[in-house]
């Protein structure tokens, strides 16, 4: 013990105690560094290593340079929902204003159509004469007289003097006829649906006819006359009465 504590040699003491120091101190850093090494895997409760990793990342959350790129990103995209929301304002103001012009236009177009009706064709026409069987000399005769579309369209029929006469003969001798007259034909026109028919009727005094809307007094003899219905470009037809 006492050359532990008082060394012995050709070196002064200082120089054994500095020896001592150095050697006690390699020892210590071995130490410290075993100690070190084998902390981390024994779980050393003293271990303060994750409260270091925990200031890192509070840090990055409270930082100054946060706020700086908030304001630029503001800007940008305050500025964008602006200009939409100014253009979808007027497209609906726009949009009600336009039904009530369509509504209008469609009103005036149906009613030129019916109007328009094609002239009968008297191929097409069936005429009919219906009268007495027997009839009384100087006694006026009605006859009951139509015209009927035959065809497959509505048509318009028109009757004067100048496309009908109705006339009457005894054998051939003509006793009376409307082509002396224009007064003793009506004027009827009108629009026939297919199979629709024109009803009118006419006289005749049982008399003869003369020019210029005159009838003759002579008195007719006893016998068969026929009268015919003429209307032109359609079939003729004929109706036969007794005079007594």
């Amino acid at each position: 013990m006492s050359s532990l504590v008082r060394p012995v040699g050709p070196d002064g003491p200082r120089t054994y105690w500095a020896r001592r120091i150095v050697v006690l101190m390699a020892v210590l850093i071995v130490v410290a560094l075993l100690m070190w090494i084998l902390w981390p895997k024994g779980g050393d409760p003293v271990a303060t290593v994750p409260s270091t990793p925990q200031t890192p990342t509070t840090t990055p959350e409270s930082p100054s340079p946060e706020p700086t790129p908030s304001p630029t990103a503001q800007d940008t995209t305050t500025a964008q929902p602006e200009t939409p929301a100014a253009s979808t304002t007027p497209t609906p103001e726009q949009t009600p204003a336009a039904p009530p012009e369509t509504t209008q236009a469609p009103t005036p177009t149906p009613t030129p159509t019916p109007t328009a009706a094609a002239a009968c064709k008297p191929e097409d026409l069936r005429v009919t004469l219906t009268g007495p069987p027997t009839v009384n000399a100087g006694k006026a005769v009605t006859f009951e007289l139509s015209v009927i579309n035959g065809g497959q369209a509505p048509c318009a029929l028109t009757i004067n003097a100048d496309n009908l006469e109705l006339k009457v003969y005894s054998g051939t001798d003509r006793i009376w006829t409307t082509n002396h007259c224009t007064d003793w034909v009506p004027n009827l026109t009108d629009e026939l649906a297919p199979e629709k028919a024109t009803t009118w009727s006419m006289a005749w005094p049982a008399k003869r006819s003369a020019g210029e809307c005159t009838i003759r007094d002579d008195v007719l003899r006893p016998g068969t006359y026929v009268a015919t219905a003429q209307l032109d470009g359609a079939k003729p037809v004929q109706h036969v009465m007794r005079l007594r």
